[in-house]
């Protein structure tokens, strides 16, 4: 009996000191991160760039105006502190509507600051956004079958 106390002392000692060194001490700004979302030939892409130090996680669904049903999940991809990323999705010629979240923090540790549209979020920052694609590389016949991978990271 006494093991068993002692052990789970040990491990709520550990997870309150993995907390504490995690807990954040300052949080990004609302504007500290920016995203354009486009509809181009074939695909739809989404370039996000982050002005503070850490790090966001975004993620992008793409879902044809007429259906409820993501024809694209991509992500989830990380940006760090200045750089732009873009998230892209190929698709068949259409009209897309594009949702999408990012969370992320000072020194890269996760915080409660989000971003993003509604659903994912909650409560979202923006409304979601709408899209037109046109014909291009990787859509045609079998461009919606291109589109499968994305549902998987690929």
């Amino acid at each position: 009996m006494k093991s068993i106390i002692a052990r789970t002392m040990g491990v709520a000692a550990a997870a309150t000191g993995l907390t504490l060194l995690s807990a954040p001490t300052a949080y990004a700004d609302p504007d500290d991160l920016t995203v354009d979302i486009s509809g181009t030939a074939g695909q739809v892409v989404m370039a996000a760039q982050f002005d503070a130090v850490g790090a966001v996680i975004c993620i992008m669904w793409v879902t044809p105006v007429d259906a409820a049903v993501p024809v694209a999940v991509v992500g989830p991809d990380v940006v760090l502190e200045g750089e732009e990323v873009e998230l892209r999705a190929r698709v068949d010629p259409g009209q897309y509507t594009v949702r999408w979240g990012c969370i992320g923090g000072p020194l890269g540790v996760l915080s409660d600051e989000q971003w993003g549209t509604t659903p994912p979020l909650s409560s979202g920052t923006v409304e979601q956004t709408t899209v037109t694609v046109t014909e291009g590389p990787g859509t045609g016949s079998l461009g919606s079958l291109g589109s499968l991978g994305n549902l998987y990271g690929s």
